[in-house]
């Protein structure tokens, strides 16, 4: 099983407020707990696609979106548009 460090996970939330500026720190916090989640699950925490318009929420599908890559989109797109592309962090400074 594929894992973040808690240092893994702070960097890739710095690397989420550069990146999306405009978004409150709890729908960066979400983001990172899609993407960590995308390791864990195949589907999306259904608690989470339920209060999608909630800002931790929809950071939270936004990162397991992108973390998951085409089939999560395919399948949440009527949701949300996944806003980075595929693992955009690994190629970010």
């Amino acid at each position: 099983e594929n894992r973040m460090t808690p240092q893994e996970q702070e960097k890739l939330f710095k690397k989420v407020r550069r990146r999306f500026r405009r978004w409150s720190e709890r729908k960066c916090s979400g983001y990172v707990h899609g993407v960590v989640d995308e390791a864990r699950r195949k589907t999306a925490n259904p608690e989470m696609v339920k209060y999608r318009n909630e800002a931790y929420c929809c950071g939270y599908l936004c990162g397991f979106i992108d973390a998951r890559g085409f089939d999560a989109a395919s399948r949440y797109k009527y949701i949300i548009r996944p806003i980075g592309y595929y693992r955009w962090w690994a190629d970010a400074k």
